[in-house]
């Protein structure tokens, strides 16, 4: 029988926003490495799910318009100051 994993995080369940990869790690062991969400990717204009071709899918991140950091903390300030 193949060796069993446990989830680190979050529930036990395979929703979208909890999937892993299995890792063999060095000493034989067995790990987990959290997934991210991919998205849709660039379409065509026409709004007929078309995709295309040779641009990356890549997942956009919010970024300070100051300093132009991902941290939480510049973004939560981005945040408060545009509402």
């Amino acid at each position: 029988m193949a060796p069993r994993i446990t989830y680190k995080r979050r529930h036990a369940y395979a929703t979208r926003s909890n999937k892993i990869r299995k890792l063999r790690l060095p000493g034989g062991g067995l790990g987990i490495q959290y997934v991210k969400k991919t998205t849709k990717g660039p379409q065509t204009p026409s709004g007929d799910a078309g995709r295309i071709n040779g641009v990356r899918v890549i997942r956009a991140l919010t970024r300070c318009s100051t300093c132009g950091a991902f941290s939480s903390t510049c973004v939560r300030r981005d945040a408060r100051l545009d509402a």
